[in-house]
């Protein structure tokens, strides 16, 4: 390249704009929905193939149930209201199954996990505690791994249930202190969810204000750190 092309191609590149690392621009925050009269309390979260946004409703202001199930559009519009039959007024973590699609919503009153047709709002149970195991339960979130088993979170026994992909008895999958707490609220085990791998499960424990790492290999010693 001659003196003068090299002259021209540092004067064009001088005159580009600098490049610049942006962070997304996430705009304003909005209102997407609001929840219909007599819900209130919304905990749950969860989104279909189709956009849609499904929301089950903690609603401490009933003194039972049944509770309430909410979908919206994904323009916000309300699609359905559902009262799933024989539910408690307490209803928290829920999501679609991704292998049999079946709609599971954990049922915090009831100390259970019920399955509810998306269209009709009957329940059915889908994963129980023994009477032993269901005597100080709270259940609260759930997650799925790679073979369609379901895994419960319980923030007041510090531990986290796993059933099969077609439900029944919960087993206990995992229990240590880490998963309990004394502190405010009293909630240990909270939310929970796989890495990208589906090698190790995290753990929110509201109380302890910290996260929980467990191997997911299937042996009867986990590692925690």
């Amino acid at each position: 390249m001659t003196h003068s092309r090299a002259l021209v191609v540092v004067v064009l590149l001088l005159a580009l704009p600098p490049l610049t690392a942006h962070a997304w621009d996430r705009g304003s925050l909005q209102s997407f929905a609001t929840l219909p009269a007599g819900t209130s309390h919304p905990e749950g979260i969860a989104v279909d193939r189709s956009g849609n946004v499904w929301v089950a409703d903690f609603d401490v202001t009933k003194s039972s149930g049944p509770g309430d199930v909410l979908a919206f559009r994904p323009d916000g519009k309300l699609l359905r209201h559902l009262t799933p039959t024989g539910s408690s007024n307490l209803l928290l973590g829920l999501d679609f199954h991704p292998i049999t699609g079946a709609f599971l919503v954990i049922d915090f009153g009831n100390k259970k996990v019920i399955q509810v047709d998306p269209l009709t709002g009957a329940a059915t149970d889908f994963a129980t505690l023994t009477p032993a195991d269901a005597a100080n339960a709270g259940l609260n979130a759930l997650t799925f791994d790679t073979a369609g088993n379901v895994y419960v979170s319980d923030s007041f026994q510090g531990k986290i249930w796993r059933t099969g992909p077609g439900g029944g008895v919960m087993t206990a999958w995992a229990s240590d202190p880490k998963l309990t707490t004394t502190g405010v609220p009293p909630f240990g085990a909270n939310g929970l969810a796989f890495n990208r791998a589906h090698d190790t499960l995290f753990v929110a424990n509201t109380g302890n204000d910290s996260i929980v790492q467990i191997s997911a290999a299937d042996s009867p010693m986990r590692s925690w750190w």
